[in-house]
């Protein structure tokens, strides 16, 4: 069980890892210093009392829809019309 857990958390940290490398050579190659955009990632959003809260009102819709799409599938349904209802659920 406990193998198991930690099999679980080396997982995440490495798809973690592995988005911030994707990110880095996607901004890369458009001509950007990934170091600085990254550093101004998380100055934006820890600089200030107010800013992380924003930043986290931004961010839930995003975090909401990916959690409908990972309980549709893990139910064995295919939901392809996530973003589309995230679309509709602004207006």
């Amino acid at each position: 069980m406990q193998e198991n857990k930690v099999a679980r958390i080396k997982n995440t940290l490495i798809s973690i890892c592995l988005v911030f490398i994707i990110g880095a050579v996607c901004m890369m190659l458009i001509g950007y210093n990934p170091a600085e955009a990254y550093r101004e990632l998380l100055k934006g959003m820890f600089a200030g009392s107010l800013n992380m809260g924003t930043t986290l009102e931004k961010f839930t819709p995003v975090i909401l829809t990916g959690l409908a799409f990972v309980v549709s599938m893990k139910a064995g349904f295919m939901n392809m019309g996530v973003e589309g209802q995230l679309s509709l659920g602004a207006i």
